[in-house]
């Protein structure tokens, strides 16, 4: 056979080459691949910070970003956070929440708040931690970059010291 498609039996030869070697190979545009795989992922952290009270989570208060770039409409989005430390008080509390932005939301939550660690203990000032996780549909007309931030909120006068946060996030294909 000089051109077409092999049978299914063909197993080598001396006139095939590159069969048992690794070939470069350029897909195609109608290259089908398993649902729900993942096709762009993101990693951040911090070791430490220092979050004073705020009357609410506050933007420009957070503890990592991520940018997520060329994302595809229709695909989702997941994110999972994980922080720990400590307060200088003994009765406080504070929460992590991960945030969304892109060229049509506008800072929108994609988890619930999670209370990190509630302190109530009297005389000492323990620490805690704890993860969240969220899910982000992509948006037609979402743009070239996706913002993804874990923000902290603490209730009290207190300030939130933080030893550590990471955040991952996941594009999945829809």
């Amino acid at each position: 056979i000089t051109s077409g498609a092999l049978p299914v039996g063909v197993t080598g030869g001396s006139g095939l080459t590159h069969l048992a070697s690794n070939p470069t190979v350029t897909l195609g545009s109608n290259a089908t691949f398993p649902a729900n795989h993942i096709v762009n992922i993101g990693f951040g952290e911090i070791a430490s910070a220092s979050i004073p009270q705020q009357s609410n989570f506050v933007w420009t208060q957070y503890l990592v970003t991520l940018d997520m770039t060329n994302p595809i409409a229709g695909n989702i989005l997941y994110a999972t956070s994980n922080t720990g430390g400590h307060c200088d008080t003994n009765v406080s509390w504070c929460q992590t929440r991960i945030y969304v932005e892109d060229d049509i939301t506008d800072k929108q939550p994609m988890s619930v708040a999670h209370a990190a660690a509630y302190f109530n203990t009297g005389t000492s000032f323990p620490g805690g931690g704890g993860s969240i996780t969220g899910k982000y549909v992509i948006p037609s007309g979402a743009g070239d970059t996706i913002t993804v931030r874990t923000l902290a909120y603490i209730n009290s006068s207190a300030t939130w010291s933080v030893n550590g946060t990471s955040l991952i996030c996941w594009e999945v294909q829809g």
